[in-house]
């Protein structure tokens, strides 16, 4: 799993900056930046990914990726 996965599998960025309600901008600098390690954020996407209406078993290769902290 890395960040380009992450974002094909629950539809793109603009589901997380909906769910966070943020900027895509600030959704792309994921990419450069990984994923923001204030862990407020990071339950933020954790529980978007959750919502994630997709397959149980890439939700979980999300969920795993996602509460890495060196991601």
């Amino acid at each position: 799993m890395n960040y380009h996965m992450l974002m094909r599998a629950v539809g793109g960025h603009l589901y997380f900056a909906r769910e966070l309600k943020t900027s895509l901008r600030s959704i792309y600098q994921w990419a450069v930046n990984g994923l923001p390690k204030k862990y407020s954020t990071r339950l933020k996407i954790i529980d978007a990914i959750e919502r994630a209406e997709i397959d149980p078993k890439i939700k979980q290769a999300c969920l795993d990726w996602a509460k890495d902290p060196n991601n």
